[in-house]
């Protein structure tokens, strides 16, 4: 079956793409018109910190909902100097007017908020609702937050924003980092493949995967509270074994090609093979994913959806689409070495380097086995040393330059 999958995207190489092309369009469109947004509702049936929060919102619902805390600092003093408690009240007067803001607790009215020096104080904001509640997670409440206190910022007063509500704001990975991350891909798949039109297909596939299943995840969210985190979560691992999986069928069908196979044939034969492999290998992802649903915990449930589906999505993409893009590219995949490609590498000629090697770790295993001990206890000297950080995320993970930070 894999083989006549394999051998027919091949051959209708441009059904396949086309294919492909719509079912993206279809998905991003619903996902679009649902217009559906993440959300970091985080319940914990049947806790003790579950009952105390239902209990809250209950009998004391001014209490149970979000929060915000502005920090000022400034060197001439927060309370003595004129200027400056002049701003840090007026800013308390602008915040205490945005939407669901119920109260404000300011430090000039409150002693135990302004440090012993002086020059530290915080605000303390509670809106009336929950952020599960706040329109996208509170990101308008966030943003007017941010603009009221933007007028009182100056070079002698310093005003930042924590708490909740700011914690609770999307942040989005820089793109720079996308950007070197795939660049180093495509170097190190050149160096693999070594052939100028194979090396970029594998990262092709994994991105139409990805793309495809974040399309499937944002359809999702209609549906089910998903976290903010899910999207970069899911993200991260597509990439990975989505490129990984792509990288497999690419590699084994440019093998068959230099063999003298045809592209179809080359396909066909190649998802017979490594196609089982990768169909095993994202299985087990996903069946690893499934046992996070024991947690019971809707928002750790969720985002096991959400990779789920991005893998399951990036598994397609490499049954499909890449046997599909080869049949379009053809033998060139194969013949368009590089200048540091050997030939008699391509024509199969004598034993490779990753032949070699295995020949070596086989013949002397127990000092390769004693070897890889010493590597891995050296990559693991951060868990001893202590340096290695776990527990629950914190705004120490926001970027530098950012006022949670």
């Amino acid at each position: 079956m894999l083989r006549k999958l394999g051998r027919s995207s091949a051959t209708h190489h441009w059904w396949f793409i086309g294919a492909w092309l719509v079912v993206l369009a279809a998905v991003w469109a619903i996902a679009i018109g649902l217009g559906a947004k993440p959300n970091n509702s985080f319940d914990l049936p049947g806790s003790q910190s579950q009952d105390a929060l239902d209990l809250l919102e209950k009998d004391f619902p001014s209490a149970a909902g979000t929060s915000a805390t502005i920090v000022y600092y400034s060197k001439d003093g927060i309370t003595t100097d004129t200027d400056v408690s002049s701003a840090v009240g007026d800013s308390i007067d602008a915040v205490s007017k945005l939407t669901d803001v119920s109260s404000v607790t300011s430090p000039l009215t409150t002693s135990e908020l302004v440090s012993s020096d002086g020059d530290t104080a915080l605000a303390g904001v509670s809106y009336s609702k929950a952020i599960s509640e706040l329109s996208d997670n509170g990101a308008a409440n966030f943003s007017a937050l941010e603009r009221a206190i933007e007028p009182y910022q100056s070079d002698s007063l310093e005003i930042q924003l924590g708490g909740s509500l700011p914690g609770a704001q999307q942040v989005l990975p820089e793109t720079s980092i996308i950007v070197v991350g795939l660049i180093a891909a495509l170097i190190v798949l050149l160096i693999a493949l070594g052939t100028w039109w194979s090396f970029a297909w594998p990262v092709v596939g994994g991105l139409a995967g990805v793309g495809l299943g974040v399309g499937l995840v944002h359809i999702l969210e209609s549906f089910v509270d998903v976290p903010t985190i899910s999207d970069t979560a899911a993200v991260m691992v597509g990439l990975g074994v989505g490129i990984d999986y792509a990288l497999f069928v690419v590699g084994r069908t440019k093998d068959h090609l230099n063999d003298g196979e045809s592209p179809a044939e080359a396909c066909g034969h190649a998802l017979a093979t490594v196609g089982r492999a990768v169909l095993t290998a994202g299985s087990t992802v996903i069946v690893a994913l499934a046992a996070l649903l024991v947690f019971d915990v809707p928002a750790v449930t969720a985002m096991a959806y959400a990779v789920v589906l991005v893998v399951a999505a990036v598994v397609f993409s490499s049954m499909t689409l890449m046997p599909a893009i080869v049949g379009a590219v053809g033998p060139k995949i194969a013949t368009s070495r590089v200048p540091w490609e050997r030939g008699d590498r391509a024509t199969s000629a004598g034993p490779t380097l990753g032949m070699r090697w295995a020949t070596l770790v086989t013949r002397f295993a127990p000092i390769a086995l004693a070897g890889g001990v010493v590597v891995l206890l050296v990559l693991a000297i951060p868990v001893f040393k202590g340096d290695l950080r776990l527990g629950p995320l914190d705004n120490s993970l926001f970027p530098t330059d950012s006022t949670q930070y």
